[in-house]
């Protein structure tokens, strides 16, 4: 047998804009922005009344929504 080369993988990491909040759990925190691609958690932020029309448009990779009793209006084509 031949040796094997130890394979080295480098991670790296890049910081979120500061507009993007995400929760300790992981979850995406909405809070009225554009929801970056790739998030599949979404919690709405608990100062929200009013989820807006085509606010998760695009965003096919979601797969849950926390979201809370306070939101009164869920806007036409929101999903």
């Amino acid at each position: 047998g031949g040796l094997l080369a130890p394979l080295i993988i480098q991670q790296t990491t890049f910081p979120l804009p500061s507009c993007i909040m995400m929760a300790a759990d992981g979850w995406y925190i909405y809070n009225g922005e554009v929801i970056p691609p790739g998030v599949t958690r979404v919690r709405i932020h608990e100062s929200l009344t009013v989820i807006p029309a085509r606010a998760f448009r695009g965003n096919r990779n979601i797969e849950e929504v926390d979201c809370h009793d306070r939101v009164k209006t869920v806007e036409e084509y929101a999903f």
